[in-house]
């Protein structure tokens, strides 16, 4: 019996590791694969970059989605190398700002980050709302410290 139990549950695990996420559906770590389907689904232009990292177009400019090697973890980043930036901009940005960090990295370039943990479960459409946060920010950030 406990063997048959065993098979079951390693079926099931298995099957599930092939069905698409459903809405509602609480998600604890995520694969490449199936953040694209959803990056796809909300009509964002993206392309996988390597195992781990998806490069994502918002408006003609690049910007990356990088996942933990245990796919709980997502961080969009996005970096330019020119610009206007200034310490003061990024300063006000992350002053009135929630959920995003700007910085200017060590050759002086502005650099915007976002996190979304997904460790204790999201749904699907935590992480679409999170991709529309992102894109939101970024098209902010790009006007308001880079240019």
């Amino acid at each position: 019996m406990k063997n048959l139990i065993s098979h079951s549950i390693i079926a099931t695990a298995i099957i599930l590791m092939f069905v698409p996420i459903a809405s509602g559906q609480t998600i604890e770590s995520i694969s490449p694969k199936d953040l694209m389907a959803i990056f796809k689904s909300q009509g964002y232009s993206c392309e996988s970059s390597s195992e781990r990292t998806i490069v994502w177009t918002i408006d003609g400019l690049r910007t990356t989605m990088i996942l933990s090697s245990s796919g709980s973890q997502l961080m969009f980043r996005a970096a330019f190398g020119d610009g206007n930036a200034t310490m003061k901009r990024v300063n006000n940005w992350n002053k009135n700002r929630q959920f995003s960090r700007s910085y200017l990295d060590d050759d002086g370039d502005p650099v915007l980050e976002l996190d979304l943990d997904l460790e204790g479960g999201v749904t699907k459409e935590r992480i679409i709302d999170y991709l529309k946060t992102c894109r939101t920010s970024y098209l902010q950030w790009v006007r308001e410290v880079v240019m």
